[in-house]
């Protein structure tokens, strides 16, 4: 295992609903901090099925710029896998990060700028291992 944190996949969702999700279960909407995180998550969950899936990063667009985000903590992204073509914040209104996860497919592993309130994303809860 190269991560020092345990998953929980919850149904599909809104990002506020990943989150109250998440404090009921003592436990976080992801933040990656490293790529190591990024393919451990793509690893669990293609070693699972081979759905293609999008899954809420916990993190929110903090200003105009099409790369202004931070973790919801608070900090700064230090590590990403932004698809940058596709970080356009397309209407004003993509102010949430996915991630995709797909066998085999080109765009794996990459993060795109989304809708908050979006039902299409999964949430993903992190908390430390014990």
């Amino acid at each position: 295992d190269t991560t020092d944190k345990c998953y929980k996949f919850l149904g599909k969702s809104t990002l506020n609903r990943s989150i109250t999700q998440c404090e009921q279960l003592n436990s976080v909407v992801t933040m990656i901090r490293s790529a190591e995180e990024n393919q451990a998550l793509m690893d669990i969950w293609t070693n699972t099925t081979a759905a293609r899936v999008k899954i809420y990063l916990g993190a929110r667009r903090t200003g105009s710029g099409k790369l202004d985000f931070k973790w919801l903590d608070g900090t700064n992204i230090t590590y990403n896998s932004y698809a940058l073509a596709q970080m356009t914040n397309s209407g004003g209104i993509e102010n949430c990060l996915e991630l995709f996860i797909g066998r085999g497919r080109s765009d794996s592993g990459v993060w795109n700028d989304v809708r908050c309130d979006g039902t299409v994303e999964i949430g993903v809860c992190e908390k430390p291992k014990r």
